[in-house]
């Protein structure tokens, strides 16, 4: 699967590098609730990683809003129409429906773009389970580290 761009939603702890890398990995942002708010998490997000957590250490727990086959469809349909075939690690079906939704696109967007891949992966991970694989596939796609990305 030559040329194409990596996908991962906001779940995957792999550090902010990889979105800034020479073989960038998209990560798509997700909303969230904590505490009675709405804020969206991940690149452009209305909270950071350290509020998030500084939040949670106070006895704020998130719940989060499946991202919708709209939101998959912007992401994905951009990559493809720079001729991009589209990898996309998703946070586990078994807590949440994203996957469902990605699926739902990919299909729409396969009829679309008949001579592009996309293939949507159910990693059945989160956090750093999820950003492990997603570090992997950039690694193979030509970015070299000697120890695990931070930021």
């Amino acid at each position: 699967m030559a040329g194409y761009q990596i996908f991962t939603d906001a779940t995957a702890d792999c550090g902010t590098k990889l979105a800034e890398a020479p073989v960038s990995v998209r990560v798509i942002p997700m909303q969230l609730e904590i505490g009675g708010q709405e804020y969206t998490y991940g690149p452009g997000g209305t909270i950071t990683t350290e509020e998030f957590y500084a939040l949670q250490r106070a006895g704020h727990y998130a719940t989060t809003t499946q991202i919708g086959p709209s939101v998959y469809f912007q992401f994905f349909e951009e990559a493809l129409r720079a001729g991009q075939d589209v990898l996309y690690l998703c946070f586990t079906s078994g807590m949440s429906g994203t996957f469902q939704s990605a699926q739902v696109c990919a299909d729409a967007l396969t009829e679309a773009y008949p001579d592009r891949k996309i293939i949507c992966v159910d990693t059945l991970c989160a956090s750093v389970g999820e950003g492990f694989l997603v570090w992997e596939a950039a690694r193979r796609q030509g970015i070299r580290w000697r120890s695990w990305p931070s930021g």
